[in-house]
């Protein structure tokens, strides 16, 4: 009889890792749409077996991630901005115009403009006026951080940073542990858009010691830059106006327009141990 192989634990933390690599190289531009040798030389694979991991553990093959994620870059550009159509199609990776409205239409059932003007109208209109807020413009540096990807429901993401910061406290002297940690969140994509259980979030801590991965732990440097900020007050349930209110307010009136990089979240209190009325977090919109 044939013995069952098993996966040894450490070899799936390896491969949780190697892939994460791969998954930040797509994502820092998806229509540079880079090449499967690239991808699996990041990850130190070989094309085939890094082709079926990848699949194994992100639930797409690498060439289907990466053009799931230029569509929806491009569905986010088409609601958000008032750029032609075509400039959107090209940043995309599609020179050409029936390419891009053949593939947009294939994932949201519309084509391009019509995809604008009927998600437009849907959208109610509402003031993004917040006299409790005062924004700042600052330059963040670069911060090498752990984090969890979260993929799904954005508000079954909290219970995430409890496992963090075990993870984090790890190396710290004990006296230490737990205090003085930095959390971030850094999400990725917009739920009108992406559906709940393909939204992407990334749970984060800075590091400030040395570390390694650990099972679903990952390591990365997050990229510094220019950012409109707020601090907002409150749950996270009302973020979505502060937000509202630095992209249509606060950064138009600063002469600045928002460059292509994730938001950033910044939790002055812990999020699994602050109650929500409590909790102080800084908004952080990339600008340009």
């Amino acid at each position: 009889m044939k013995a069952t192989t098993q996966v040894r634990p450490s070899t799936t933390v390896s491969y949780r890792e190697r892939i994460a690599r791969a998954v930040v190289v797509i994502e820092s531009d998806p229509a540079l749409n880079p090449s499967l040798d690239t991808l699996a030389g990041h990850a130190c694979l070989s094309p085939f077996h890094f082709h079926r991991v990848f699949r194994a553990i992100v639930g797409e093959n690498p060439a289907e991630y990466s053009r799931r994620l230029r569509l929806e870059r491009a569905a986010h550009e088409l609601l958000t901005t008032d750029r032609t159509v075509s400039a959107i199609g090209v940043e995309a990776g599609y020179p050409s115009g029936t390419s891009f409205t053949r593939a947009f239409s294939a994932r949201f059932a519309a084509p391009p403009a019509k995809f604008r003007r009927r998600q437009r109208a849907r959208a109610a209109p509402a003031s993004s006026r917040r006299d409790d807020l005062a924004g700042r413009i600052e330059h963040l540096a670069p911060l090498r951080v752990g984090f969890i990807r979260h993929v799904g429901p954005y508000e079954d993401v909290p219970p995430t940073f409890a496992r963090l910061a075990a993870w984090a406290a790890t190396g710290r002297p004990r006296a230490q542990a737990g205090n003085g940690l930095l959390f971030l969140g850094m999400a990725h994509d917009n739920p009108g858009v992406t559906p709940a259980d393909k939204l992407r979030f990334d749970c984060c801590v800075e590091l400030t010691h040395a570390a390694k991965p650990a099972n679903d732990i990952a390591i990365r440097e997050l990229p510094g830059g220019m950012y409109a900020t707020a601090l907002h007050r409150g749950s996270f349930d009302g973020l979505a106006a502060t937000y509202a209110w630095l992209a249509r307010e606060f950064i138009p009136r600063e002469g600045r327009t928002i460059r292509k990089a994730p938001a950033l979240e910044m939790y002055l209190t812990q999020p699994d141990r602050t109650p929500p009325a409590d909790q102080l977090t800084e908004v952080m919109i990339p600008v340009r």
